[in-house]
């Protein structure tokens, strides 16, 4: 019967051979030392790829937490920068209005337009004031960059304005 390898010598045997090849220089010692880096070097070059591949698959499902936080962050952001742009031109219109406003030697009652005429969409619109904020029909409407139409129509809140590019405006 076969006696068992003993652990100690198992654990010697492991720490003295890489020691003996990485330090002892003798012609014998380097070719096994490049015989047994050369192995090492294949192997390790075996085991990298699936390695990589699993550790890919490991981090799969914490860069897609990030991708799906980042996303919900961007479109966040998007729409911040979104209704900053509203704001800003709804500001340049006011500050148009109202410097139009100060230079009229007119009198003029600020509107805003509320609908389009959905058959035609460059024939009418219509506007948020009438009959009681002093409105009437044959009225031009103007704005910062000139003539635009003239009310055609008024209600007690709002009127119809014709547009200038609506062919049947005279």
């Amino acid at each position: 019967m076969r006696t068992p390898f003993p652990k100690q010598l198992l654990y010697v045997l492991i720490v003295l051979v890489p020691f003996g090849l990485l330090f002892f220089n003798s012609p014998f010692w380097h070719n096994v030392k490049t015989s047994a880096m050369s192995i090492g070097a294949v192997s390790v070059s075996i085991v990298a790829g699936p390695v990589g591949e699993v550790r890919k698959l490991l981090t799969y499902r914490r860069t897609w937490r990030e991708y799906r936080v980042l996303k919900v962050e961007v479109d966040r952001l998007r729409s911040q920068l979104s209704t900053s742009e509203e704001a800003a031109q709804e500001n340049r219109r006011y500050s148009r209005l109202l410097n139009f406003k100060n230079t009229s030697v007119f009198s003029s009652v600020a509107a805003r337009v509320v609908a389009r005429d959905p058959s035609n969409w460059n024939a009418s619109v219509m506007i948020d004031r009438g009959e009681k904020d002093g409105i009437s029909p044959g009225m031009a409407v103007v704005n910062a960059a000139g003539v635009i139409g003239r009310v055609a129509e008024v209600g007690p809140h709002a009127s119809k304005v014709i547009l200038i590019s609506d062919p049947g405006f005279r």
